[in-house]
């Protein structure tokens, strides 16, 4: 879907904008906060194709309901959890976030220009996609998996660069270039050195051998990612 996307970078770099504006100048300041409210704006915008009011309590709903802590993890295992406080909180944080998904969703199969729309909730009903539970579990990946790890990238890309200043000068030098391949490494040298996710886990189908290692099927393997980054 490249050529609906692309005019997305357009909306991204006035969010981006909007947002920048708001950055006292001349001050220390939490960043992370900054960013996570900015990759929530790119998410409600461009995976959902959200805006204005909607968009702000979207945005809201989403947010009290990502936060999820050890605390709130234990209903995976105990559900029942959810009965008493603070467990309650954290299933209506996440019931109204759902509401307005699937709201969303709904408004959006009725929209007879959904076609031409560039969002991704669009695309997803491309195809006559009729479960509205696929489409709704495929969006709060989106979330989960876009928001926190963009937000945490792009800090610690302001904080590698603000402390080798060099980098930072010749990346502002590139900035009329929309394809400066400096700009670009500096992104992935960022994702390498200060990985958002440092590790994560598969359950193998079949055995299989790694490195002279035989591991059976049904082995848990958890690649270190931080490691592999720093390891010569």
């Amino acid at each position: 879907h490249g050529d609906r996307v692309a005019p997305m970078v357009a909306t991204m770099s006035d969010l981006a904008a909007r947002e920048v504006s708001t950055w006292p100048v001349g001050q220390d300041f939490a960043l992370l906060h900054r960013t996570q409210k900015l990759s929530m704006d790119f998410i409600v915008g461009i995976v959902l194709g959200v805006e204005g009011a909607r968009a702000a309590q979207f945005g809201d709903a989403v947010r009290h309901a990502m936060p999820l802590d050890a605390r709130d993890m234990s209903l995976w295992l105990w559900p029942g959890l959810g009965r008493y406080w603070p467990w309650r909180r954290t299933i209506a944080n996440m019931d109204r976030a759902d509401q307005i998904l699937y709201d969303e969703i709904a408004a959006r199969r009725r929209d007879p220009f959904r076609a031409q729309r560039a969002d991704v909730l669009s695309m997803l009903l491309d195809g006559d996609q009729d479960d509205d539970e696929l489409v709704r579990d495929e969006l709060v990946t989106l979330l989960m998996t876009g928001h926190e790890t963009t937000a945490v990238a792009i800090a610690w890309m302001f904080e590698r660069l603000l402390r080798h200043p060099d980098a930072l000068d010749r990346v502002l030098s590139g900035l009329d270039d929309p394809s400066d391949p400096y700009r670009d490494a500096v992104i992935k040298e960022t994702l390498r050195l200060r990985p958002a996710i440092h590790n994560l886990m598969r359950r193998i189908s079949k055995p299989l051998e790694v490195a002279g290692y035989h591991l059976p099927e049904g082995t848990i393997l958890m690649p270190a990612i931080g490691a592999l980054h720093t390891d010569e």
